[in-house]
């Protein structure tokens, strides 16, 4: 099936598979099943729509709505909604079901979310689990971070992205299991590791690419199971540890292996794609997965299409940032631990059974909601039983879907944040921005013998995800 997209007037194709996973996720309520309908957009734009729900890095001085202590959010003084510090949000006298409302079937139910949206407390940043990281965005389960995005379960890291499982790393993009590692991207299971792309199970190193299993590298590329290697020529350990100290020491001798560096990218195989493990799967950096078309930065999917940052999730499409277990998973940004038979949702873990939920914590089998809790069977917040829930909700669909509004995911327009402030439209940091360097950094660069940085975090990070998008 064509279409062109109501957005940017592209065209682009709707397949079977596409068709066969839209009838696979659609709920049923008794025996009545809700189609959800083909999309409306081209996969780009559905994909820049729900971007715009998500601030990462841009961070304002605020006061809590509740407690009035200063805070750093991601959300400016002035929104139409409260916005509270963690404890406040946590632990405070606030019952998010006192917000609810009775649902008009003959209003658009985006103008009635969007009114419940301006009115329910959030939490000044997407954070969950945390201990002493007050200025980490969108993390979970993290102890001891500064500045880090994206991550879990993850100690002692600082101004990475996307760092799981992990402890002292600096500047790091889309690591999991490493220590002492700083300016790495798309690296496993690595220790005291400085400057590095896609390597797994590499220790010692520093300056490599696309190395396994090995140890004690400098300027290498492609080594697997080896170790005392420079410029991918064996040396003994004696050799090894005496030019490596030679080269770090000298500026001129580090631009000379880095111009031979090139020469070495450019007589090896500069394979654009990296995908192992996987079996059908078009994307790049996919890991064990199969079936998955379009799919990006993914691994152990089965099944799952248009999908970017995902992990242990089957017969899924649209996904941005998911983590599971989970499966049946249509239009999602952001969700975790435990995601199934969600549609159009954002920033909401676990959660199972949710349609257009917002911020919910381990909610089920709600339609329209904002901040709720271990709660279930709620429509725009209010409390409902489970027969008139489920006798609800097809009414709901059924008038959304003569509204045209059932199956497009929330409007850009009502997002919370200003569209320079989401990654729909990055402005890029001024190289000379100044910065400071906490003392955990401090001590990292001290004990690693690294130079201090002389750009801004942010910046960094830009030119971290350039040269990953570089393999795009």
């Amino acid at each position: 099936m064509e279409r062109t997209c109501a957005q940017c007037s592209q065209p682009f194709s709707i397949t079977r598979e596409h068709i066969a996973l839209l009838e696979k996720v659609s709920p049923t309520f008794g025996e009545e099943k809700l189609l959800v309908p083909p999309p409306t957009l081209c996969p780009a734009c559905r994909q820049q729509r729900r971007v715009r729900f998500r601030n990462e890095r841009a961070y304002y001085r605020r006061s809590c709505d509740c407690c009035q202590k200063d805070i750093i959010a991601m959300y400016p003084e002035g929104t139409p909604f409260p916005v509270y510090c963690n404890d406040c949000y946590a632990n405070g006298d606030w019952d998010p079901l006192s917000y609810g409302m009775e649902y008009d079937l003959d209003r658009s139910f985006f103008a009635q979310f969007e009114r419940l949206q301006n009115v329910v407390p959030r939490i000044y940043f997407s954070s969950k689990g945390n201990e002493n990281c007050e200025y980490s965005n969108h993390v979970a389960n993290c102890r001891n971070c500064y500045l880090l995005v994206g991550s879990m379960e993850s100690e002692d890291c600082h101004y990475g992205h996307r760092v799981f499982h992990s402890r002292d790393c600096l500047d790091c993009l889309f690591v999991e299991h490493c220590e002492l590692c700083y300016e790495c991207i798309n690296c496993e299971h690595c220790y005291d590791v400085q400057y590095a792309f896609d390597c797994h199970n590499v220790r010692n190193s520093r300056y490599v690419e696309r190395c396994i299993g090995s140890s004690n590298l400098l300027y290498c590329m492609g080594v697997e199971q080896g170790s005392f290697q420079i410029l991918n020529e064996q040396l003994t350990e004696n050799e090894f540890l005496k030019k490596r100290v030679e080269i770090l020491a000298s500026p001129a001798l580090q631009q000379s292996c880095e111009r031979k560096m090139n020469e070495l990218r450019s007589s090896l195989s500069n394979q654009q794609q990296i995908i192992r493990q996987s079996e059908n799967c078009t994307g790049n950096f996919i890991v064990q997965s199969h079936n998955c078309s379009n799919v990006y930065d993914a691994h152990h999917l089965e099944d799952v299409q248009y999908a970017y940052d995902c992990g242990g999730i089957t017969d899924s499409m649209d996904l941005h940032s998911v983590y599971g277990p989970g499966s049946l998973n249509y239009e999602v940004y952001s969700a975790s631990i435990a995601v199934h038979n969600n549609l159009f949702i954002r920033d909401c873990w676990p959660a199972e059974h949710l349609i257009y939920c917002d911020h919910c914590f381990g909610t089920r089998h709600s339609f329209g909601c904002i901040g709720l809790g271990k709660h279930q069977y709620c429509i725009l917040n209010k409390q409902y039983a489970k027969e008139e829930y489920e006798r609800l909700v097809p009414q709901i669909i059924k008038s959304m879907d003569a509204k045209r509004e059932w199956g497009e995911y929330f409007p850009a327009d009502s997002s919370p944040f200003p569209i320079e402030d989401t990654p729909a439209n990055p402005m890029g940091t001024d190289p000379q921005k100044p910065f400071k360097l906490i003392k955990q950094e401090e001590d990292f660069y001290k004990k690693l013998k690294l130079p201090l940085p002389t750009i801004h975090p942010d910046k960094r990070h830009e030119l971290r995800l350039e040269r990953k998008n570089s393999y795009f």
